[in-house]
């Protein structure tokens, strides 16, 4: 797989999914070149390089091995065992989280295996619920983005393999079966973009997940994947059946069949994935589902924003299209739309019904913590006592 953006906000009629300050939000196409986040940047002081950081809560190892005010950090237990390649002040940030690595605490659900013309990928080997937690992982490797920009290659690639070594034995076996044959390849090809501390111009990170990284993609995945901080985590977004392939999405899912694949490109392979092969009629009508999506999601927003009636059906018919798409991943915002929507007519049972459905989704794509999923919920418990009850009557 290649690098994949965590977008960690999505808009909601009225409403702002905000992720943590911490984080710094961007969409999973942000090109690579361009600035993620307009701060001030933080120019790093290093007095010493034999103390580990002040601050921390764990006992960390560095900085080590600097160039200029890039260095190395290390923790054989912290997540199972983690190397940074960053900024002494993005160290501190990191050492002061929880790690949540789930890895040798229960059983995995999937296997790693072959798969003829796409490598590696993980299967199934139980039933796995809709909405089930799959992985909870902290990255085995930090490193930040503007080094492997502006860092000489050869003192890059030393500064890589040392950074490895200090992996314990089996998280770097994980990481060195990744695809690529050089380390670069390997962060290149398979690593997530995170954002830590939104007021440094030095925020932009690659995360080393590697069995998540082991995940193919495929359009209509069966799995979704957030981030919190520095903790991955993957959930089912349907039911999944034992022995079929665990998929995410490397792109951003609801454009025509061409524009993904045009997307798809950056990794280097031609999507085959049940979605993308359908017949030709059926991909003129999934093309012409998107399609109806986005006119009656921009024609809702328009009559709401500007005071005009809407049919109380609007939202329903939004959430039955993207049902009939498969978009599984996406339908936190269309449960709520719908919800919000019923609402406003007075349907109660409707709205507490789309309102359930949202706060079901709206945790499986944002976590546990969402301000949104909650706002669902008091909607499900008594849609009079709602902003949006009856105003539409």
């Amino acid at each position: 797989m290649r690098r994949i953006a965590f977008f960690v906000g999505v808009l909601l009629p009225n409403l702002l999914l905000v992720a943590s300050q911490d984080l710094c939000a961007r969409g999973p196409l942000q090109p690579r070149n361009e600035p993620i986040c307009s701060a001030n940047t933080y120019v790093a002081k290093h007095e010493k390089h034999e103390n580990t950081l002040e601050n921390s809560p764990e006992e960390w190892d560095g900085p080590d091995d600097c160039v200029e005010e890039h260095c190395i950090f290390s923790h054989q237990t912290f997540g199972g065992g983690m190397v940074m390649i960053t900024t002494e002040r993005i160290a501190e940030i990191v050492a002061g989280l929880n790690a949540v690595d789930d890895a040798g605490s229960k059983a995995p659900p999937f296997r790693i295996a072959q798969f003829p013309g796409k490598g590696m990928g993980l299967v199934a080997t139980r039933a796995i619920r809709k909405g089930e937690i799959i992985m909870e992982r902290t990255p085995s490797l930090l490193v930040q983005w503007g080094m492997l920009l502006e860092m000489d290659p050869e003192i890059r690639d030393r500064l890589f393999a040392l950074a490895v070594e200090r992996l314990p034995a089996l998280k770097k076996q994980a990481f060195m079966r990744q695809m690529g044959d050089s380390i670069h390849d390997k962060v290149d090809r398979n690593t997530f973009r995170l954002f830590l501390d939104g007021n440094s111009g030095q925020s932009t990170h690659l995360g080393s997940f590697p069995e998540i990284s082991m995940m193919n993609h495929d359009c209509r995945p069966n799995v979704h994947y957030r981030i919190a901080n520095i903790t991955h985590t993957t959930v089912a977004v349907r039911d999944i059946l034992p022995g079929e392939e665990l998929t995410i999405s490397y792109i951003f899912g609801m454009i025509p069949r061409h524009e993904r694949h045009e997307r798809l490109i950056d990794w280097g392979f031609t999507c085959t994935c049940p979605h993308c092969t359908m017949s030709p009629a059926d991909l003129a009508a999934s093309d012409a589902r998107l399609e109806e999506i986005k006119r009656l999601e921009d024609d809702l927003e328009t009559k709401l924003g500007s005071g005009r009636t809407v049919a109380p059906e609007a939202g329903g018919d939004i959430v039955k299209l993207y049902l009939d798409e498969k978009l599984y991943s996406y339908l936190g915002p269309a449960y709520t739309r719908a919800a919000l929507v019923y609402s406003m007519f007075g349907n109660m049972d409707k709205a507490k019904e789309y309102a359930a459905e949202a706060a079901e989704a709206l945790v499986r794509e944002t976590g546990p913590q969402s301000k949104d999923a909650e706002a669902m919920r008091k909607l499900v418990d008594d849609p009079t006592k709602h902003w949006s009850w009856q105003v539409q009557l």
